[in-house]
């Protein structure tokens, strides 16, 4: 059977952090948000200057320690990827299945089986579960694929409803 679509996708580091930061992004800020006011409310608690001093150095510490460790986080797990790690992939659109083949491995799923799709500026994620995901870079996406593909996310969106 011909594919309706076809696309293709190389798993670099700086798309594993595109899809980390989309699927985990709005967490971790609202997680810093959190401890920025805490920090705030403390310093109110103790109105010495010295811990007010305290809680700016750790306000201004805690955004940039978190960025540091969760890039290191993201370089070990890709870096332990060895089956995907800068592996091409090309991604088939059927009419009731998507396909992704690479070099270690075929994967086919049915529309129906999609968890999610989660779109951005520059990508979308078919995501098969709430930790598993397909990306597909929309620089490479002919504009009927987009189309297709915003209408796909759509009616997922509508059966999880």
């Amino acid at each position: 059977m011909e594919p309706l679509y076809q696309t293709h996708v190389e798993l670099t580091m700086e798309e594993y952090k595109r899809y980390h930061n989309a699927l985990r992004g709005r967490q971790l800020i609202a997680l810093v948000l959190v401890a920025e006011v805490l920090f705030l409310l403390l310093g109110l608690i103790y109105q010495d200057w010295i811990a007010w001093v305290i809680l700016f150095i750790a306000m201004v510490l805690l955004p940039l320690i978190l960025k540091y460790s969760l890039n290191r986080q993201l370089l070990g797990e890709y870096r332990s990827n060895q089956f995907q790690r800068g592996q091409r992939s090309e991604i088939f659109f059927y009419p009731d299945h998507l396909e992704k083949r690479a070099v270690s491995s075929i994967l086919q799923v049915q529309y129906r089986q999609i968890y999610r799709i989660v779109e951005t500026k520059t990508n979308f994620y078919i995501m098969l579960s709430r930790n598993q995901g397909i990306i597909i870079v929309k620089a490479n996406c002919l504009p009927e694929l987009i189309g297709f593909l915003t209408q796909l996310k759509n009616t997922v969106k509508e059966q999880r409803l």
